[in-house]
């Protein structure tokens, strides 16, 4: 069975943040996993970042001024982000990250390769073992 629900065109969340944030997608996962720390390294006057879902976040400022300016130095967030959009209330792709548990695996296939291609079967790999001696 299959549920509609039909969203009156007044919802408008996160308002208050347009102009005074941007949302991006940051290019690994490993990036957004760092991402405040890149972010204080770049000495970033940000607000808050808040994740959105897979490897996007919206990251509010305390001015529209702030927000022009980070824009503006694409030479920072350039490696970090695929793209970047100053937050206008557009809609976001949906996305989720997902954690895989593999059991009963044969040892013979037990390497990064075969992993990888399993892991690819349920959709985009953000992050798989290089080597099966750390993971």
């Amino acid at each position: 069975m299959v549920k509609f629900i039909v969203v009156p065109d007044m919802a408008d969340a996160f308002k208050e943040l347009k102009g005074l944030a941007v949302v991006g997608r940051t290019v690994n996962l490993e990036t957004l996993v760092d991402l405040d720390r890149l972010l204080r390294i770049a000495k970033v006057a940000y607000f808050r970042i808040q994740f959105l879902g897979g490897l996007s976040i919206l990251m509010s400022f305390f001015n529209a001024e702030k927000v022009s300016s980070f824009m503006e130095s694409k030479s920072v967030w350039g490696p970090w982000f695929s793209n970047l959009d100053v937050w206008s209330g557009q809609p976001l792709h949906l996305e989720k990250v997902a954690w895989l548990k593999l059991m009963g695996l044969p040892l013979h296939l037990l390497e990064p390769d075969v992993l990888g291609l399993i892991g690819a079967s349920f959709g985009k790999l953000l992050h798989y073992p290089k080597t099966l001696e750390e993971d």
